[in-house]
Order: structure tokens, then sequence, then C-alpha cells
């Protein structure tokens, strides 16, 4: 069975033009239809820009008889742009039996579109958590690691230092170690990495982390001098 009602049951020429746009762009998105003897009822749903309007329309011998839409376009003197819609589509159906339902193949890709939407957000979400995740784990083993070559090696280390003269200019240079002795190369390097608490190989016989705890009462001296030496020359 196939419905032919004519479009012109739309009276208002502004109402059918929408009508018409509302049915090429596939607005309505569902359509259930009973039968009570000869009169067929229609409840519809139109949705535009996500807004959906419930209409109904009563049919008998493809004349309508009554209609109903929850929009404000639609009166007694002609059917609004959303029930012009219904009817447009209805002459499209092929119904074979009753009760017949209609589903918009645009509302299922919509939330379709959704559901994958969904999905890589979720995907975004499960990589953020996982980065921090990784960065959190990997603060966690270095600072392990910085602690624990702390808490094994117990030998502090000294600070030697050496004045002597280069032309008219007196230099102060400094040898680090015990047994086995290194030149400082550079102060302020040195000084920043006991500030980060760094592990540092001077050469094969020394190797430690720089950390205030890993030098002796005299080198802290030394290295308390250095600290304000630097905060002289930067200003």
């Amino acid at each position: 069975m196939k419905f032919n009602i004519n479009s012109n049951v739309v009276k208002s020429k502004n109402n059918l033009e929408i009508a018409r746009k509302y049915h090429h762009y596939d607005n309505v998105e569902s359509i259930h239809v009973t039968a009570n003897e000869d009169v067929y009822h229609i409840d519809a749903v139109v949705s535009v820009f996500n807004h959906p309007q419930k209409c109904s329309l009563d049919i008998k011998d493809n004349q309508v008889i009554s209609y109903e839409c929850s929009c404000p376009f639609n009166d007694q003197d002609s059917m609004c742009g959303h029930l012009g819609a219904v009817i447009l589509k209805l002459n499209e159906l092929e119904i074979n039996e009753l009760p017949f339902d209609y589903q918009s193949d645009k509302l299922q890709k919509i939330k379709e579109i959704e559901k994958e939407n969904q999905r890589q957000r979720r995907k975004a979400q499960l990589r953020q958590m996982a980065s921090m995740s990784t960065q959190l784990i990997d603060f966690n083993k270095s600072q392990y690691q910085t602690d624990l070559r702390l808490s094994i090696n117990q030998e502090k280390y000294d600070l030697t230092p050496d004045v002597h003269l280069n032309g008219d200019e007196i230099v102060l240079e400094y040898k680090i170690g015990n047994e086995k002795k290194y030149v400082l190369k550079n102060i302020a390097d040195f000084i920043e990495k006991i500030q980060n608490q760094e592990n540092h190989k001077y050469g094969k016989a020394l190797e430690f982390v720089h950390s205030e705890k890993s030098f002796t009462d005299d080198a802290l001296k030394q290295i308390d001098l250095m600290k304000k030496a630097l905060i002289i020359r930067r200003s």
C-alpha cells in the first residue's frame, strides 16, 4: 500500500516550500502508522537543527481529516512545514503491514557518529591517563634511584682551594675528592648539580650524587662561599 496525498493540502506556499526543504534534507526522523477501520493515524517526529517536533495526522481515502503539530506555525488555515514534510515522506513509503514504523537512516548515522566521537574521546582520555602514569612512574623511578645512590654512598668529599696569582689577578680554583682529586672546571655548573642532586662522574675513581650530605663540613663552607660569589657576579 502507498499513500497518494496531494501536497497542496499544505495551503501556505511558504510552508509548502519549507516542507520540501525538510523533506530534501531528510528531517523526518520517524513515522508510526496505525489503522482504525478505514482511518489511518500517523505519529511522526520531524527534527530541524536538533529541535524535534511531534506531528500527527488522520487520513481517510488519501484525504487529511485532522492534523496537529507541536510547533507554533501550524494552524487551521494551513499545515506547517513539519506536517508537509511528513506527507511527502509518507507518499514515498511502501507499507506492507500495520502497524508500520519508519526510521530515518540519518538518525542512525547521527547516533553512529556520536558513538564514534565518544569512543575517540575515551581513547584520548586513556592516552592522557597512560601518559600521566608513565610520567609518574619515571619520576618515582628517578627519585628512587637518587635516594638509593644517596643511601649507598655514605662517603663525604672534600673541596681543596688553591689560590695563586695569574699576572695581576688572584685566581681561586678548587679540587674535589679525597685521595684522588679532580679540578672543578665550572663552579656554576657544580653548584647547579648540588641544587638538582645530580649524579656526576669526574673520572674513573670519583662518581657520586651531588648532595650537601655528600660533602664534609669544611667543603660546605667552601660551597657557601661559591654561592655568595655567584650572587655577587650576577648582581
